[in-house]
Formats: C-alpha cells, structure tokens, sequence
C-alpha cells in the first residue's frame, strides 16, 4: 500500500510534466464519409474518442469501444471522488450522434475508471440499443445502472466469435492483461464476484478485472468474407493475447489495423515488438496517449501527452 500510495504522489507531481504533440504524426478531424458517398460504401472508417475509445464504422454498421470523456484530475483521482462529466460526454457525443444509430455493441477491454465510468451515461443517452461486452467484474460494477440483459461477460467465451448484433461485424474476446503504470506499480487491481449495489464513487472502486484484447471483423455481403480486420487493446499487455488456433486455417487473414495502447509500454518487456510480429498489421493506430487529465482541448492540435510516456519513444519501437 505504501508503495502504491508513493507512486501515484510521484505520478501527481509529474502529472504537469507533459509533451506537446508538435511533431507527433496526429491526424486531426475530418468529417465522416456521407451515407451517398460511394467511398461510403467501400472504406472503414476510423473515429479516436480518446483513452481506449474508437468508433469502428464501415457501410451501415458499426461498433464502439468504449469511450471516457470525463478526464478527472489526477489529484482528483488520488484525493476525492469521482464522478461522469455530463456536459463534457455530451459536447464530445453530440459530435457522432448521426454515426451512432446502428451501434450494436460496445467492448471495454478492461474495468478501469478511464473505460467504463461514462458508460452507463453513454449507453443510455447515446446507444440504448447496445449491448456492453467484457468482464463478469465489469458486469457487477454496472449492474446497479443498467439491465443485465445489457451486460455481456465472455470470461468463460474467449476465442469465440461473438455478434455485434449485427450480422455483418463479428468478435472474440482474446485472453491478455494489464501493464504495471508506473516503477513497476499497477493500480487499482482486483475483481468484483457480485453485482455492486451503487456505482463507484473512487477510482480504486473501478478493479480492472479480467483484461481482454478483441479480433474485430467487418464482413462483406455474403456474410462471410472479411473485408477488414481489426486488433484492439485497451492496455498494454506483457504478452500477446493468444489467438485461436482455428484462425491459422481458413479464417487465417492479416491483421488490417491493430489499435494499440501507449501508456505502460515501457513496464513491459519487447512491447510493442512482439505483438506487432505477430499480428503483422498492415496499419497501427495508437490510443490513450493523450493526457486523459485535463478536458479535451476545443482544438485537437493543443492536445499534450499522457504524463509520464514518451510517446516519441514508442512511436521509434513501431
């Protein structure tokens, strides 16, 4: 305990020491492909929300994974409660609202605040059609907000294809972990074995839980054939997530697009080198290397790094 209390003061007191990101290969907004565009029909589309959040579209379907917005201080995080930012989810949200109609499905990759404290907000006011897919802890922390109809674990359904509740995209959760945060210290460990009465209201309250990485695929007319396949990790993990031994026969396909997590990258050994040898992605995305403790800047190019994370660093081991 004192070793973790002693680490997360030293993280506040180097909480302000974060980079700009001139010079970083950031790709800043650009409107969504219209419906009657015929590159509509033929592209995937991309959406960072920030921390491990993406919205994943390609045609008339789509998925989530779950976004956080809320971004409280970390001397917020370590002192006092935290709670969602209502009006911060909504000003980010209001941006995909025209996207999120046919979102069927959201994957939370891990428990953490920074994953799944905006969701009971999110899914209600944004996504009520969508099921939420994860861990049995994830599953006890939201069951006092949502219906458990609603609350999908798969520990017990890993290396299974999953529907989005759409019959052209599909998933499996893959088994991974979570890397230390900082020397060697991992936060807010743990799991849940029965549904919480309230929220949580600290962040040790959000236990990681079981850590999933997930295989994503967009299928083409005939329901079949991968048209994009997708890597997704919302931690670093200090291996790589496993992959079913029947996707080296006929479901065997590349790697399209792997999104991967920056923070922790260097608690860890060979990371992201092995997990990029192995997936062989013809493209990289990263995700949660900006600062996820201060708002999101109204102008993209004023976002700064996550404290503590050289970012130029890992972009050099890509």
């Amino acid at each position: 305990m004192k070793r973790y209390l002693g680490s997360l003061l030293l993280l506040i007191a180097l909480s302000a020491c974060t980079s700009s990101i001139k010079g970083l290969p950031v790709q800043h907004p650009e409107e969504a492909l219209p419906s009657d565009d015929p590159q509509h029909r033929i592209h995937l589309q991309v959406c960072y929300l920030g921390a491990g959040g993406f919205l994943l579209r390609c045609r008339d379907s789509a998925l989530l994974t779950a976004p956080f917005f809320s971004n409280p201080s970390l001397k917020r995080l370590a002192l006092w409660r935290i709670s969602p930012n209502h009006p911060q989810i909504d000003r980010r949200m209001a941006l995909l609202r025209d996207s999120l109609d046919p979102v069927g499905a959201i994957l939370v990759g891990h428990a953490h605040y920074d994953h799944l404290m905006d969701l009971p907000y999110i899914s209600t006011a944004y996504t009520p059609a969508a099921a939420i897919f994860g861990s049995k802890t994830m599953a006890h922390i939201l069951a006092p907000a949502l219906p458990p109809k609603r609350l999908i674990p798969l520990n017990s359904q890993i290396g299974q294809w999953q529907s989005a509740g759409d019959d052209r995209i599909r998933f499996m959760a893959l088994k991974s972990d979570h890397a230390p945060h900082f020397m060697g210290v991992k936060v807010f460990g743990g799991k849940y074995h029965r549904d919480l009465e309230k929220l949580p209201t600290r962040g040790s309250g959000w236990r990681e839980g079981q850590t999933f990485a997930y295989l994503i695929d967009f299928l083409g007319e005939d329901k079949k054939t991968v048209e994009f396949r997708i890597h997704y990790q919302d931690a670093v993990s200090s291996f790589p997530p496993p992959y079913p031994a029947h996707l080296s026969g006929p479901e065997a396909r590349r790697v399209d697009i792997a999104l991967l997590c920056v923070p922790g990258f260097d608690q860890v050994d060979d990371y992201p080198e092995t997990l990029l040898h192995q997936l062989n992605p013809r493209t990289v995305v990263l995700a949660h290397w900006e600062n996820l403790f201060a708002p999101f800047p109204e102008d993209s190019r004023n976002l700064r790094t996550v404290p503590a994370t050289n970012v130029k660093r890992f972009l050099e081991r890509l």
